[in-house]
């Protein structure tokens, strides 16, 4: 890092391998890749998937935090690793982070990060198969919400629950917490509750095809 740069200047902290060589190639080539597949080129010389890239920024951001002694931004980063592990199958990094995560945000205090969490882990715990963990952490996460009322938090705890239920085969309690969710309005563009819609809509039209999908899904490799 430049000792005179001035303050703030997060960037010239970053070491080398953090940093991408052309941020707009960067966006274009990720923002075309549904795969997270496609590699950009760092600073030093080394590429990364958009992935690799996020979880190097969040292992740096831990880092960090943990050296300051924030640890309830230490735990909102190992939440942020549990999510980036989950998108890419590493399903056992993905649960120990979000566990280190809630108990760090449950010593902190922060309700609604907490609340985030258990959802998440529910969503890892669905895709593992273990419906009866997933409803226990959804069931301690709307203990949490209840005081809160944050269409967000309602709308993605809905969208798991959905999950749940159709992972379960109970597709008609599945419809009706995704119809619950879709009431609940306008961020469906934000994070994979932006599959919302279609679920409802799949499970409204084909129930078995649902059903298959779901199968499908928790039955992919990794």
């Amino acid at each position: 890092p430049d000792p005179d740069a001035p303050p703030g200047l997060f960037a010239d902290a970053l070491e080398a391998h953090l940093i991408l060589e052309d941020p707009l190639d960067a966006v274009a080539c990720w923002s075309h890749d549904p795969g997270l597949e496609a590699r950009a080129r760092m600073v030093d010389g080394q590429t990364s998937t958009a992935v690799e890239h996020q979880l190097r920024l969040h292992e740096a951001a831990l880092a960090m935090h943990l050296e300051h002694g924030d640890h309830r931004l230490a735990a909102a980063e190992r939440g942020h690793l549990g999510f980036c592990h989950h998108e890419v199958g590493a399903l056992d990094e993905a649960e120990r982070y979000f566990r280190e995560s809630i108990d760090g945000l449950a010593d902190a205090g922060d309700v609604a990060l907490e609340h985030i969490e258990r959802v998440l882990l529910a969503r890892l715990l669905v895709d593992r198969g273990r419906c009866a963990e997933a409803r226990l952490e959804l069931a301690m996460a709307r203990t949490l919400g209840a005081a809160l009322r944050m269409p967000r938090l309602e709308l993605t705890w809905r969208f798991v629950a959905g999950l749940v239920e159709a992972r379960d085969g109970r597709f008609d309690e599945a419809i009706a917490h995704w119809r619950a969710g879709a009431a609940e309005g306008p961020l469906f563009e934000v994070g994979f509750e932006a599959l919302l819609p279609a679920w409802l809509a799949w499970a409204e039209r084909d129930a078995g095809g649902l059903a298959q999908g779901v199968v499908d899904r928790l039955e992919s490799p990794g």
